[in-house]
């Protein structure tokens, strides 16, 4: 098994600093297989669309998702919880994971990063979102599905914010002003 030590940076860009030691082929291999997917059912689901999310997901709990909007647990909440997401979005036309960290071990993998999206939330205006993830993934007959998903906001000062509406379970209306802050601009020091 080779073992390298490289700059996280060099793999991902962004400001990175730390230093990662990794099998890069069986990590570079299991990026290779999520990423594309993941990127593809994200811009999906924040156009309305909640089918390559929930394919993307495995079905056989226990499955999660600690959300800046809903907590939920096993497959039945998940599936409602993408579907009620889903209806929410509208417009969306960027979606990138800047991966901080990945690895794999075993049939296990997960990814951190940060998530930048822009889209439409309830019918507003399209704004940008950036999240913090954490992504767990379980390979299952020879493809990996997505397992635990954990989300919360990146809160960056840029001198201006707009705020748009998220909705969030139990809020009155069905919306609050969000937890995560949307940017006037991404915050990427090496761009």
């Amino acid at each position: 098994m080779l073992i390298a030590t490289i700059p996280v940076r060099d793999l991902i860009g962004w400001g990175r600093s730390a230093y990662e030691v990794t099998d890069m082929g069986e990590v570079d291999e299991f990026l290779a297989a999520v990423l594309p997917r993941r990127r593809q059912a994200d811009l999906a689901l924040l156009n309305g669309d909640s089918g390559p999310r929930k394919t993307l997901w495995s079905h056989k709990d226990p499955v999660t998702v600690l959300g800046a909007a809903k907590t939920v647990s096993g497959w039945s909440e998940v599936e409602n919880l993408f579907d009620w997401l889903a209806s929410n979005f509208s417009n969306g036309d960027l979606y990138e994971l800047d991966v901080t960290a990945a690895s794999v071990i075993g049939d296990l993998g997960y990814v951190v990063g940060a998530e930048h999206s822009r889209a439409s939330v309830g019918g507003e205006a399209p704004a940008q979102i950036a999240l913090r993830v954490t992504l767990i993934f379980r390979r299952e007959d020879g493809e990996w599905k997505e397992v635990h998903r954990l989300d919360h906001s990146i809160e960056i000062i840029l001198g201006r914010h707009s705020a748009s509406s998220i909705p969030v379970e139990g809020a009155e209306s069905g919306f609050r002003k969000p937890r995560c802050q949307t940017l006037g601009a991404r915050a990427n020091p090496e761009t």
